[in-house]
């Protein structure tokens, strides 16, 4: 037997049995997803879910590239994005963490309104200095109302409390994402009771961002780094494009995109 002649072919047959042995394995990136509703929460069978969460799962489908999505509290994705303990994911662009993160994509528009029950209108951004006003906690509304201390703010974990409070008048007013609080409030049967579209308050652009300090990345070859991050965008760009991630928002929101839109006289996103 001419045992030379065997070798090649069987390293031939293992590369066709087993080609993952011979190629380099795609990095992981871990992505946060802000726990709260809609965003993400784990539903009735206790499976992650939301709709952040299923836009982290079409842009890994999408692009090929293997992304972890992980629900975690917004105060904990400030504190490892800055450390680089997870890679990225999709939140609010702000100046004030410009240092923190590279910003790839654009995702969506949130409007932000003070909302209060009817008959309570707010007409004036000075009615916010009379009762107390409901806000998320480390939201960031607008400088204006960010530095105000004439308004007696009330800082609230999540969305479902602070509509439960507003509808049950422990609290006067809420400010923050209209399309959130209108989807809490549909849930919660008291859409009906609010004032919309509410008193306007500005706008934040969703983006996905990528942590400077992004372990998972820094780890690669510069030229395998900048692929990753130059395929994540240009998927994302399409996925804008396409539709689907108006269609992710309207299987949460449901009317409420169009109400939106309608109330404030915007065009969608």
């Amino acid at each position: 037997m001419n045992v030379k002649r065997i070798i090649p072919y069987t390293s031939l047959i293992l590369l066709i049995l087993f080609p993952f042995r011979w190629a380099a394995a795609e990095p992981e990136l871990t992505f946060h997803v802000i726990a709260a509703q809609p965003f993400g929460y784990m539903d009735e069978k206790g499976e992650p879910t939301g709709l952040h969460y299923e836009l982290i799962q079409q842009l890994s489908i999408r692009s090929g590239i293997v992304i972890r999505p992980v629900i975690m509290p917004y105060n904990r994705i400030w504190m490892t994005l800055e450390n680089g303990g997870h890679d990225g994911g999709i939140v609010w662009r702000s100046s004030e963490r410009d240092s923190l993160v590279n910003y790839l994509s654009f995702v969506w528009t949130d409007y932000l309104t003070a909302l209060t029950l009817k008959n309570k209108e707010i007409n004036q951004y000075d009615d916010l200095h009379s009762g107390d006003v409901g806000v998320m906690n480390s939201s960031s509304i607008n400088e204006r109302f960010n530095n105000d201390t004439q308004i007696n703010k009330i800082k609230i974990g999540k969305y479902e409390n602070a509509v439960t409070m507003l509808a049950a008048e422990r609290i006067d007013a809420v400010v923050g994402n209209l399309f959130a609080y209108m989807y809490i409030a549909r849930r919660q049967k008291v859409l009906d009771k609010l004032s919309l579209p509410g008193f306007y308050m500005g706008h934040r652009e969703q983006w996905l961002q990528i942590s400077k300090k992004s372990k998972g990345l820094l780890a690669l070859p510069e030229g395998e780094r900048a692929r990753i991050i130059q395929k994540l965008s240009v998927t994302l760009e399409a996925m804008v494009t396409d539709g689907i991630i108006r269609q992710i928002n309207r299987k949460y929101y449901g009317d409420v995109v169009n109400q939106v839109s309608d109330l404030l006289g915007k065009p969608e996103s």
